[in-house]
């Protein structure tokens, strides 16, 4: 049950010999795209963009009734509803890409009376959620080490599965890449005033920027030469078009967790410029396979981008660094694997035998 960008790398490993039967859940309010299992039946779980998810609840009560589902694995761990669970006699797991103590001390770091009372409601659900948890999921050691170390949550049902992306169509042909891009369609979180800025400052005379979002474009970006605004571009065209032309890809983030255009970039063997924040410094390794800069240091990273354009011999050594990083620690196939198998063995753990024969748990 959660992100839809999950059920998509799932969809590409759920027929491997598992046994179970599986249907994907969307926690959102927007269109439902895709399941991830033959057979399934998929349904869609609309919500209210606050943190109690008040419309949650109910529909999902509806549901498990429904399906009879064995277990239930959040990815999210905030859309897990740990009393309705409880009540229909369905365990669940959850992925978490970072807790709310990261968020308000690290991250978001609340300074009104409303986001910090705000934030107080989300780590006491929080905590609520991963204590009934049977197995905690983490995308980066940087999440993990708060679920274990400062929350207090057993280690033994803690692990770490890098968040994965579908490795179809991924494209590592350099022969073109000339550009800076920047993708985020959150641009002002993900620091693309900044990098303009940055850009201003000389960067200009080196390569063009090509931005990748969804958000309206800045005012005066038409007084900034050498920029081009594509708005919203497909994951496919990002792949097959946008990627292949990057020489460096610019993500001077204020706040985030584990982007994952960070592993698309890595698949495709691009050189990465990105702030220290969150679990950043696990998908780029600072001056192997790119460089991590303080969050809003402008002359850090133009310096830094700059050195990536004019510099042929690095720019390839970090790329081909940056491939090689991405089949060691961030295919999805080995997180996929592993979240199977943790799965797996909580659904085991309900396996009704008949006649010395195992029934096929649903999840």
């Amino acid at each position: 049950m959660g992100w839809r960008t999950m059920a998509k790398a799932l969809q590409q490993f759920s027929d491997e010999g598992y046994n179970f039967e599986a249907t994907h859940v969307e926690h959102t309010n927007v269109k439902l795209l895709t399941s991830f299992k033959p057979n399934g039946l998929v349904r869609r779980v609309s919500h209210r963009a606050d943190w109690r998810f008040k419309r949650h609840p109910k529909k999902l009560a509806a549901l498990l009734k429904k399906q009879k589902y064995d277990h239930v694995h959040c990815f999210g761990h905030l859309v897990a509803a740990p009393d309705v669970f409880a009540k229909h006699g369905v365990t669940y797991s959850v992925t978490t890409d970072g807790t709310w103590y990261q968020n308000t001390r690290e991250l978001h770091k609340p300074k009104n009376r409303v986001d910090k009372a705000r934030c107080r409601r989300r780590m006491q659900s929080e905590l609520d959620i991963f204590a009934e948890a049977q197995h905690i999921s983490c995308t980066s050691d940087w999440a993990r080490h708060s679920v274990v170390e400062e929350l207090g949550f057993d280690v033994n049902k803690v692990s770490v599965e890098p968040f994965p992306i579908v490795d179809r169509n991924i494209c590592t042909d350099r022969s073109e890449a000339a550009w800076i891009t920047f993708i985020g369609n959150d641009f002002a979180r993900k620091g693309g005033e900044l990098l303009l800025e940055a850009y201003k400052r000389g960067l200009n005379d080196h390569s063009e920027l090509h931005i990748i979002s969804s958000a309206e474009p800045p005012k005066n970006l038409s007084e900034i030469g050498g920029v081009t605004w594509h708005g919203p571009v497909s994951n496919d065209e990002i792949r097959k078009e946008i990627l292949p032309k990057t020489r460096v890809l610019a993500l001077p983030t204020w706040v985030d967790q584990s982007p994952l255009v960070l592993t698309e970039a890595a698949a495709s063997g691009v050189p990465i410029v990105a702030s220290a924040v969150g679990g950043i410094s696990e998908l780029v390794l600072h001056e192997e396979t790119g460089f991590l800069i303080k969050p809003g240091d402008v002359f850090d990273l133009k310096k830094k981008l700059e050195l990536v354009l004019t510099d042929g011999e690095l720019a390839a050594s970090l790329g081909i660094a940056a491939r090689e990083h991405y089949e060691a620690n961030l295919r999805a196939n080995h997180s996929i694997d592993r979240l199977f198998d943790i799965v797996q063995d909580c659904a085991s753990r309900l396996v009704i035998m008949l006649d010395d024969k195992p029934e096929m748990a649903m999840l």
